[in-house]
């Protein structure tokens, strides 16, 4: 998503001062939206902090009457056609054709002109730690509000989160709503069963809106052995107690059938991978790696040196030939699918995989008939034992590994999907952490971030693996990932839309929610359910269904004005024409300006 109007570079020099001109000038017209001033009382965006979006009462935003709108409501996949809304006190209150508004009038006016009006987006998985980068006062708050984001949920906060987000509700900041979690809950930071229960308990009465369950992995304390049985299902059990949502990772200790059995809600979706859906790489995988992967060079080079030296003999043709030839195909064929495909996801590898051991047990038994029959020449049983070798040792390895694959079929997923949903499970997606993404890609939107949070733009540190090494690691996980949304969606689990936001290498506050929208559509949903992930969904698994993610009359006025209609297609939000926050509303020049700001300030830094 690139910014409308930014050049690609830095602005210096004349240009700054052009641009400062420019500035006042788009901030003070009446431009083909209606009229533009900002809210009285309001602290002009021009002349705030440019890591800051000024700070405003809620009581000083004016009343605005929103016209020739279709508002897309995302109650079900329909659209109004040509109303009028009106915002009072910075929620909705009423939504009409134009005959019912005729004498009704607001401070502020702003034509729609046949845009398309629906809920602000909620990115449910994102970060504010200033340790990682995030800038005090929520003020990377536009990269959001340029994709359309304004709602997230903090999955790891403590009193500054919460006072920013007391600042936010009473108006002294215009920023994206705030939701957050307290600190990570697990061993070694609590231990017990009643350690738990208190500090739950604990964050609950501290004002958190949601529970996070996760390992500790950096610093001088971290989890080791994890929350024992009894503490984890504590923890779940005080938190439906006290009725604050939990989410979290798989516990690494104790599986997915806890996750099951308890009913936690998990942060990503790849934690089904990593504890069921995939094996962990464990002693045992890793003994059965590296048997296959030399068992398997080790057939495929002397196949070659067996049947080079049947062509020298000028014997080429035998048996001995034969097989050679067809251990080496066999050989290369299956080592080439445990690298590259065995992750797939597919029901189809389970047969390449159980036609590939067929063939291979045929080539098995034929080479030991021919070792064991009586006048076979010297030669052709050496030759024949070096390949029977290699070929028994990987038949004995896919014992290890089509059993495996049966997890990734349409029926275990479904199985999965159906027990999900049994337990009222809701899962955070984050795709786009396993979708393989470069620097380049995001690469425009770095220029925004402070220069501590520079450190996004390196690469995740987990890579490929060598060759001839199973690849179980993010970069190959998404067509399986894409798969399994597509199960949990017709299942009726509840998916949530998340990014990781400046927690995790690449992911870019705001156009990373972008890149998880296309991924989830990508993933076989239609407009209308990638759009409930992030409006409508993170509301009902914050209990908040009163207040968000839908438009109706007295819920928030969090809303985004796009071009063309969005539930036929979503690259319309990549652009925003403009968006309204707790009733302030920012137009798209508004917001590239201030993304400038942010690049001259992070500049500046640099």
């Amino acid at each position: 998503m690139t910014p409308s109007g930014l050049a690609p570079g830095l602005p210096s020099g004349k240009t700054r001062c052009l641009l400062f001109l420019a500035a006042i000038i788009l901030l003070t017209r009446s431009g083909a939206y209606g009229a533009q001033e900002w809210p009285q009382g309001a602290a002009d965006p021009d002349s705030s902090s440019p890591s800051s979006l000024g700070g405003a009462s809620a009581a000083g935003a004016q009343d605005l009457l929103l016209t020739h709108v279709n508002v897309v409501p995302m109650d079900s996949p329909r659209v109004l056609r040509d109303q009028v809304v009106l915002i009072r006190d910075g929620l909705i209150h009423a939504i009409g054709p134009p005959g019912q508004f005729t004498d009704i009038s607001a401070p502020r006016t702003i034509d729609g002109q046949g845009g398309y009006l629906l809920p602000g987006l909620t990115d449910a998985h994102v970060h504010l730690d200033e340790a990682l980068g995030a800038r005090p006062d929520f003020g990377d708050g536009v990269l959001y509000f340029a994709a359309g984001i304004t709602s997230v949920i903090n999955m790891r906060g403590d009193e500054v989160s919460l006072e920013l987000r007391r600042r936010i509700e009473q108006g002294e900041l215009i920023a994206p709503s705030l939701y957050t979690a307290g600190e990570f809950i697990n061993e070694p930071y609590v231990t017990s069963p009643e350690q738990v229960a208190q500090e739950v308990t604990r964050q609950v009465e501290s004002g958190v809106d949601i529970i996070k369950f996760h390992e500790f992995f950096f610093g001088e304390q971290h989890t080791s052995v994890g929350l024992s049985r009894e503490a984890y299902n504590r923890m779940v059990q005080t938190a439906k107690e006290l009725q604050v949502p939990l989410v979290g990772h798989t516990p690494h200790n104790l599986g997915l059938a806890a996750v099951l059995e308890e009913g936690q809600s998990l942060a990503h979706l790849n934690a089904l991978l990593e504890h069921d859906l995939l094996p962990d790489p464990s002693e045992r995988f890793q003994v059965y790696a590296k048997t296959t992967k030399w068992s398997g060079l080790t057939l495929l080079a002397l196949s070659l040196a067996i049947a080079l030296w049947e062509l020298y003999s000028r014997r080429g043709g035998s048996l001995v030939m034969a097989a050679a030839v067809s251990a080496f195909v066999l050989g290369a064929a299956f080592l080439y699918v445990w690298e590259h495909t065995y992750w797939a996801g597919a029901d189809r590898l389970i047969l390449i995989l159980q036609s590939l051991g067929a063939l291979l047990l045929l080539l098995a038994a034929i080479s030991a008939f021919s070792i064991l029959r009586k006048g076979s020449a010297v030669g052709r049983r050496i030759s024949l034992t070096a390949l029977l070798v290699p070929l028994t040792v990987l038949l004995f390895s896919l014992s290890y590994w089509l059993p495996l694959a049966w997890r990734t079929s349409d029926r275990r997923l479904d199985e999965l999907a159906s027990a999900l949903r049994a337990k009222e499970i809701s899962v955070m997606t984050t795709l786009v952490v396993s979708s393989g993404v470069t620097p380049d890609q995001f690469e425009p939107w770095y220029r925004f971030l402070s220069e501590k949070a520079q450190w996004l733009r390196k690469s995740s540190p987990v890579e490929k693996q060598p060759f001839y090494q199973p690849n179980l690691e993010v970069a190959n996980w998404t067509r399986l990932e894409k798969v399994l949304v597509r199960k949990l969606q017709d299942a009726g689990v509840p998916l949530i839309a998340g990014t990781d936001a400046m927690g995790y290498p690449l992911m870019i506050s705001g156009i990373a929610m972008q890149r998880e929208l296309e991924l989830l559509l990508e993933s076989g949903l239609t407009p209308f359910e990638v759009l409930r992930t992030a409006t409508a969904a993170p509301a009902t698994l914050l209990g908040r269904e009163d207040e968000f993610g839908t438009i109706e009359v007295g819920k928030r006025a969090d809303l985004v004005l796009v071009q063309t209609n969005p539930l036929e297609g979503l690259a319309t939000l990549r652009d925003p024409r403009g968006i309204c926050v707790r009733g302030h509303w920012l137009f798209r020049d508004q917001l590239d300006l201030m993304l400038a700001r942010l690049a001259e300030e992070s500049s500046a830094a640099g």
